[in-house]
């Protein structure tokens, strides 16, 4: 069995992880992405186990629709058998959750928001980020939340 290690989150941590999503953002619009990261840390590198990060103005998946920019990342880290659930809110009210069970670097593009749904000017756009064994699993000790006020939708 793999022990896990409970790590502590930090603003610098959060900025590194969330780097490689982060894109240009059009000339006149602001960037909103962020992360949440999972507090679990895998045992064999001691990076974090994994992360939900909202992607503001992003491709998504090939042949998504230039107006459908709104997305959610998973990244599933570790490869250890356990995977990463994430769920998505805006407003304050629950859209639906996805499970990444991967493993080691695998990623599942999400699109909660709908193709004629983006995240608006002013929408609260909420995500919550717990390690699971299987998508039914109950979640680890240590979920991690974050919610950001999205500046120009």
């Amino acid at each position: 069995m793999r022990r896990w290690k409970l790590g502590t989150l930090s603003l610098t941590s959060a900025l590194i992880a969330a780097a490689p999503l982060v894109s240009a953002p059009p000339a006149a619009g602001f960037e909103d992405t962020f992360c949440v990261l999972t507090v679990w840390k895998c045992e064999s590198h001691g990076a974090r186990a994994g992360r939900a990060c909202f992607v503001d103005y992003g491709p998504g998946v090939p042949g998504n629709d230039k107006g459908n920019d709104d997305y959610v990342v998973i990244d599933d880290f570790c490869k250890d058998g356990h995977g990463v659930k994430a769920w998505a809110w805006r407003n304050g009210a629950l859209l639906a959750w996805k499970y990444n069970g991967k493993d080691n670097n695998g990623r599942v593009i999400w699109d909660p928001y709908g193709t004629h749904n983006n995240i608006k000017k002013g929408d609260y756009i909420g995500l919550k980020a717990c390690i699971v064994d299987g998508p039914s699993g109950a979640p680890f000790p240590g979920c991690t939340e974050g919610t950001r006020r999205s500046v120009d939708g």
